[in-house]
């Protein structure tokens, strides 16, 4: 059934078709960023990373053959980070398909690869590749829980990006084995450029920079233009300098992390009871071991599914990465409406009376693994509790444009 996509003669016999709406969903992969990835996930498909990101390189992208990757030793680096990626009820391998699925789809919609030498090509690659490193031995936890817990991972990495370090280690080793150095035909040069490009977009990728990545953004790409669409999207993607175009795939890649929130209601919502169960086992094993129980990871009060929680995350986090990114690519722009739709019917939700069991508070909002950590920080805060959702995320843009941005761990 990846008769389109792959040739080596191995591939074939791996991944068959179990499920006849497989090959339907097979074309939304990559192209989509609505694909639904629990669906496609339960259809039976045992080698789901391997099948995804396959279809990415060679069918919507073509960049096996133009770039002389490796087809064997790719398929053994994708192995090698299926078996990283189980356990953990969000970070795994699902997780993994889903983010390079929908980054890919961000990059094809908005144009940024229409007219790509082989240079963005690779980094292209490298891109796709980043999105899903993250997932690769999560371990379910967060980066403050290392912290707290003064973890063997924290006192390595000097407790900065510590879940997101890990991955990148433990990825790379597995790219320095010949059996999986898919990238083995490149130059020296273009190899150290790959592995130096991955490494950026992954430790971008943590939500600890993610205000900072904002103001980043947007004043040295979303300052003074009306936005691209068509092939001028490609043509002024491609005459970025490098760190321009690092800038943006680490936003499409943070948005493709968050990019649940872009996808139908009903499926948007499974991604966040996911979230929240993964949480609720990280309290648990606070409680166990006496630590404070972070907040929203204790089963005794409103999660992560909370609808108060949700409006608040939404409107502070998810909304403004998505309006800065779709503000320069503006054939996107779909997705920040479906996930400006999203809040809206969070919102319903909770006048509804789908309220949990404590009101939702800039205290309570600290607990998505402390967006804020100090009190100096929370006074700089504005309020979630009154106001517009726009005012709200105005008023947040200005503070981080005003202020270094506070460090916090990342949620995801």
């Amino acid at each position: 059934w990846l008769s389109d996509c792959l040739t080596a003669p191995f591939l074939f016999a791996s991944c068959r078709s179990v499920h006849p709406e497989a090959d339907d969903m097979l074309h939304e992969i990559g192209i989509s960023p609505s694909m639904d990835m629990l669906t496609f996930s339960s259809l039976g498909n045992s080698q789901l990373l391997i099948t995804v990101t396959f279809h990415i390189f060679r069918t919507v992208h073509d960049l096996v053959l133009p770039l002389r990757l490796d087809d064997y030793k790719l398929m053994n680096f994708l192995k090698a980070l299926e078996a990283g990626m189980h356990g953990p009820k969000l970070h795994n391998m699902r997780h993994a398909a889903d983010t390079m699925s929908r980054v890919s789809a961000m990059l094809k919609m908005g144009g940024l690869y229409q007219q790509a030498t082989q240079s963005m090509k690779r980094q292209l690659a490298a891109a796709l590749i980043a999105s899903i490193v993250p997932d690769y031995k999560h371990p379910g936890r967060t980066n403050v829980f290392h912290v707290k817990r003064a973890s063997a991972a924290a006192l390595s990495f000097n407790e900065q990006h510590v879940n997101e370090n890990n991955s990148l280690y433990a990825c790379l080793n597995v790219l320095r084995d010949p059996k999986c150095n898919f990238i083995e035909a490149w130059s020296e040069e273009e190899q150290r450029e790959f592995k130096s490009t991955l490494i950026e977009l992954v430790l971008g990728s943590d939500t600890d920079s993610h205000f900072e990545l904002l103001t980043r953004f947007q004043m040295r790409v979303n300052t003074e233009t009306e936005g691209y669409g068509g092939i001028l999207a490609s043509r002024f993607f491609g005459s970025c300098d490098r760190r321009t175009r690092l800038l943006v795939l680490q936003l499409a890649i943070v948005c493709g992390l968050h990019g649940d929130a872009v996808l139908p209601f009903e499926v948007h919502k499974k991604w966040v009871q996911l979230k929240q169960d993964e949480y609720f086992e990280q309290g648990d094993e606070e409680h166990a071991l006496g630590l404070p129980i972070s907040g929203l990871m204790d089963r005794s009060r409103p999660g992560v599914a909370d609808p108060k929680t949700q409006v608040g995350w939404l409107d502070i986090i998810v909304i403004p990465i998505f309006q800065q990114f779709c503000n320069v690519f503006i054939d996107c722009h779909d997705l920040l409406q479906q996930c400006q739709e999203n809040r809206a019917l969070w919102e319903q939700e909770q006048a509804n009376g789908f309220v949990g069991k404590a009101q939702f508070s800039p205290g309570l909002f600290m607990g998505l693994e402390g967006i804020l950590r100090s009190d100096e920080s929370r006074s700089q805060t504005p309020s979630v509790l009154s106001g517009s959702a726009s005012d709200h995320v105005q008023s947040r843009q200005n503070s981080c444009s005003m202020h270094h941005p506070t460090r916090f761990p990342g949620t995801v």
